[in-house]
């Protein structure tokens, strides 16, 4: 039998078992009224019902975060430092701006960065980038075969972090500031859980938030959002954004909010968060075959491109546009 083969036959029947383990965990589970049930609070047998292979997975990597962060065993516990996930998809012109700045603006103070990049199947050259990237000891990486969506995959690059706090961080976002780590980090060694970047609605936004590793995998906390039209009259009502959950079930009084502090539009386009992370908002969306009316992916590209100039290139390349007033709309 030839690779191949012995390939599609393991495929073959570990489709067969699942499907058995799911009939069993149907009748085991009975029908219920709730169609959608939060990751948090769904079960083994629900995880199976629903069909999320993915959080039995999560599982696994919750119970080995836990026993990492609680190791007395040297060499088998959680770094001192903070692990910068990104979650990329042919955006590897991005990326490499990204990188570049986390190099630049550096680690916390006493402590080190690691920078790991979950790719959701792209079919760019980000790949090729990322493996010579690693080759190069820059940065950590997940190649994953398929797009498996931005929420799991974060999820799996805080989950898999080696340091006691996880940072998201999109591919369209990127520090400024000297000192950005320890002014977001600072919140979480205080008495705050999560600290972040504030969305309009006032939930810290995975553009930028900031955890404990321990403490995400303890309160089993997602970045999955819990949406279904992603009609803007029901997002934060009974439908959640991306990573909104986790501000949810915390509460603003336990979270560290860091608001737009310049903006430059047209609408989120170009916010600057607390003066030291920046995020071209909603621009990674337009790369697919999302459209947001008010903002075209030439405004987009071009805010990038005066972005880095500004801030990575000390405004050599091209000038800043001006600034205007935050907008009252918000499309992320």
């Amino acid at each position: 039998m030839s690779p191949t083969e012995r390939r599609v036959a393991l495929a073959g029947s570990a489709a067969t078992v699942w499907s058995m383990a799911r009939a069993v965990a149907r009748r085991l589970r009975r029908p219920r009224e709730e169609v959608f049930v939060p990751p948090w609070r769904a079960s083994v047998i629900d995880d199976v019902v629903l069909n999320r292979p993915l959080n039995l997975l999560f599982r696994i990597l919750r119970v080995r975060t836990l026993f990492l962060a609680r190791s007395p065993i040297p060499g088998l516990r959680l770094r001192r430092g903070v692990t910068v996930a990104i979650v990329n998809w042919n955006s590897v012109d991005l990326l490499r701006d990204v990188l570049r700045a986390l190099e630049r603006f550096g680690p916390p103070s006493g402590a080190r960065l690691e920078v790991l990049v979950v790719d959701n199947g792209s079919v760019d050259d980000s790949r090729t980038y990322l493996r010579e990237m690693r080759a190069a000891g820059r940065l950590r990486c997940l190649l994953l075969p398929s797009n498996i969506f931005h929420g799991p995959a974060m999820d799996l690059a805080f989950l898999m972090s080696r340091t006691e706090f996880a940072v998201a961080l999109d591919v369209d976002a990127f520090p400024v500031a000297d000192d950005w780590l320890d002014t977001l980090l600072s919140p979480l060694r205080a008495d705050r859980y999560v600290s972040g970047a504030q969305a309009l609605r006032g939930y810290v936004h995975p553009c930028c938030l900031a955890m404990s590793t321990e403490y995400f995998a303890q309160r089993r906390h997602t970045f999955t959002p819990h949406v279904g039209s992603w009609a803007s009259e029901r997002l934060g009502r009974d439908e959640w954004d991306t990573g909104e959950s986790i501000t949810r079930r915390e509460g603003l009084k336990r979270v560290q909010v860091f608001p737009r502090t310049r903006v430059r539009g047209p609408l989120q386009l170009g916010s600057v968060f607390g003066g030291f992370v920046y995020h071209n908002g909603a621009s990674t969306r337009l790369r697919s075959d999302v459209r947001i009316d008010g903002l075209t992916s030439d405004d987009a590209e071009c805010a990038w491109r005066e972005s880095v100039a500004e801030f990575l290139d000390d405004g050599a390349a091209v000038p800043a546009a001006p600034l205007v007033p935050e907008c009252a709309e918000d499309a992320s």
